[in-house]
């Protein structure tokens, strides 16, 4: 009956999902750093500038961070944060480090453009363990400390790195348990960054080796996020380990250690300075072949890690320079490697490895390439997540749809809404957008080439195409309606075998889930079936089923003096249901709803059915008429749609 059939099919999400990949420069995070005794260099052209007009006069561990555009908003040596003007930022003196802390870090936080956390830790497995303190930029672009000190871990190692979660939004922050000579620990606490806070509620893994350093050393990332290393100073207790980092659980696992199978006839090699390759498939590293203090020989070396395996990586081992003291050694945004030239404490040049992807010597490494303006370096360089380094590489999933369902197109802008400048939907049917969520209902069934493009803020375009079904609803066979007689049953054709079928009421029915049910109903009955197609697709049909006195068989031909014209729709707006029914017999008329409850009756052939009578209109849709016809005893049976 209903032949405008509605879709019944769960409305579908397709989701666009952005997948970070080692490869050119989108964000600039990174480009501006502050270290050492008012060092400084600025990346924002691509090499290298230097600059001294920074605030830093530290042994070790800094962080900076700049907008997407590459401008500075803060930086840290994680006792003092300052803003973009080089001042001590408000309320952000007295955070919970020390000079001689290895690594402290600051994060955006996810979804924010204006609120930025940052990461201290105490020398040495000290007391004042991990905290986290917050700045806040929104009100005044230099910002200030709105919360400070928040303790979320007792004791713990100088270490501490960043990495994207797996849904490339929140991001997952790794440090390493307090560890002494007495008390070796193996134990990693990875705590969740996200919009709404720090979970303080870490992922705990214990995983490689219990070590016996005082903290001493550093942790970094690959730049896919799926490794992790981790060095350790002092003789007896430094090691160089490898681990997989599983972006979305939180947990490290499968630890490859490197430094037990280098040991020279000083001792064991202690580790600190550690920075993959832009490619991830090499590790430098930065060590000393005895205790941190003893003024023995400190060796850069690379190591092929494309192979994880303990032994062929020991073997890869290319010794490219002896330095004086150990340094931090960090792969900057222009693609090349940095450490402190000389190997000095206070040294006042950088070293460069130039082609950091290139095995052995042919890496191009050049010492002292970076004089520092008389500013001098001690141990630190900026802690830098190489995961900001990445581009986004687009990709987008989806169920295929029904005819008439609205498809939502959702874009989490907020994973990577510093590197998007403008985006565009092609949903192949001539139709486009260019918000972030779209939502589009296709007028036909068929397969659609969607074209998502992605403008970045360095200007390249990225675009990926992918294929969207669009099926169509399932056909019922029904007619609008039928008439037996009494004790007499009869077969609902509703269509396709393959349909799943659900009928309503199931009275008088043999089988309610049939595409051909039998029927034997007593009276007048109205039945509706939701038809489910195999790709999930759904709508409703019905029939009226009548049943007269076997008697009364009703004869529905009209002779010559007969006119009877009944209209098949009827708008309410245009007033009575007007009919043309010139007959001699005697007759009813009725209409019925989809129901099967009469709602008009009259025997009156010139009376009209006036379906706003009394204020109640009725609503939109299919009713029932039957014309009685007393003397000959016939029937005659019809739909009307009605219309407001």
């Amino acid at each position: 009956m209903i032949k405008n059939r509605t879709s019944i099919c769960a409305r579908v999400t397709i989701i666009l999902i952005i997948v970070a990949i080692p490869s050119i420069l989108l964000s600039q995070y990174d480009n501006i750093w502050h270290f050492g005794d008012y060092a400084g260099l600025d990346f924002s052209n691509g090499s290298p500038t230097v600059i001294n007009d920074g605030r830093t006069n530290t042994q070790e561990g800094v962080a900076t961070m700049c907008d997407s555009k590459g401008e500075l908003l803060l930086y840290t040596d994680g006792s003092t944060v300052w803003n973009r003007n080089h001042f001590t930022m408000a309320n952000g003196w007295g955070l919970n480090s020390s000079f001689s802390t290895t690594q402290t870090l600051i994060v955006k936080q996810p979804c924010s453009d204006n609120i930025f956390y940052i990461f201290s830790l105490d020398a040495q497995g000290g007391s004042k363990g991990i905290n986290y303190s917050v700045a806040d930029l929104s009100n005044n672009s230099l910002g200030s400390v709105i919360q400070k000190n928040v303790k979320i871990w007792d004791r713990a190692q100088e270490k501490i790195t960043a990495v994207k979660h797996e849904n490339n939004k929140d991001i997952w922050i790794i440090t390493h348990d307090h560890a002494t000579i007495t008390d070796p620990s193996d134990t990693f606490m990875v705590f969740l960054l996200t919009a709404n806070g720090l979970n303080p509620d870490p992922v705990i893994s214990t995983v490689g080796k219990r070590f016996r350093s005082q903290g001493m050393g550093t942790l970094t990332t690959s730049s896919d996020g799926n490794t992790i290393a981790m060095s350790n100073m002092f003789s007896g207790s430094g090691t160089l380990e490898l681990f997989d980092f599983d972006r979305l659980t939180g947990k490290l696992s499968n630890p490859t250690i490197v430094s037990n199978n280098f040991i020279t006839s000083q001792g064991e090699i202690g580790c600190y300075g550690i920075t993959f390759s832009p490619d991830d498939k090499k590790l430098y590293a930065i060590t000393n072949a005895s205790t941190f203090y003893t003024p023995t020989p400190y060796l850069l070396f690379q190591f092929d890690i494309s192979i994880r395996d303990s032994a062929t990586i020991a073997n890869s081992k290319v010794t490219l320079d002896t330095l004086t003291k150990p340094s931090a050694i960090q792969l900057a945004p222009d693609g090349k490697v940095y450490f402190t030239g000389s190997g000095l404490v206070n040294s006042d040049s950088l070293s460069v490895i130039h082609n950091p992807n290139a095995s052995g010597f042919a890496c191009n490494y050049q010492k002292n390439a970076i004089y520092l303006n008389g500013a001098k370096i001690r141990l630190g360089l900026p802690n830098i997540t190489h995961w900001t380094f990445n581009q986004p590489d687009i990709d987008f999933t989806s169920n295929d749809v029904c005819i008439g369902d609205s498809v939502n197109f959702e874009f989490d802008l907020c994973s990577v809404e510093d590197f998007v400048v403008s985006l565009k939907w092609d949903f192949g049917d001539g139709s486009m957008d260019s918000i972030a969520s779209p939502a589009h209902i296709y007028a036909y069934s068929g397969t659609y080439d969607v074209q998502l493009s992605v403008i970045t803020n360095v200007n390249d375009t990225f675009s990926i195409t992918k294929q969207v079904i669009i099926y169509d609803l399932p056909v019922s066979l029904l007619p609008d309606s039928i008439t037996i007689s009494e004790n007499e049953s009869a077969i609902l054709n509703a269509g396709n075998a393959s349909n799943s079928y659900q009928w309503f009421p199931s009275d008088f029915l043999d089988d309610a889930s049939s595409n051909m049910p039998v029927t034997t109903p007593n009276s007048f009955i109205a039945y509706y079936v939701t038809i489910t197609s195999s790709e999930g697709c759904s709508s409703i049909d019905s029939i009226f089923v009548t049943v007269v006195e076997e008697e009364d068989t009703p004869n529905t031909e009209i002779t010559e003096e007969e006119v009877i014209f009944i209209p098949n729709a009827y708008n309410t707006s245009y007033g009575s249901y007007h009919t043309t029914i010139n007959t001699d017999e005697n007759l009813t008329f009725k209409v019925f709803d989809r129901n099967g409850k009469l709602i008009f009756t009259t025997n009156d052939k010139k009376e009209y059915w006036n379906a706003n009578s009394g204020n109640r209109e009725v609503n939109q849709g299919v009713y029932l008429y039957e014309i009685q016809l007393l003397e000959s005893k016939r029937n005659i049976i019809g739909t009307i749609t009605v219309f407001n």
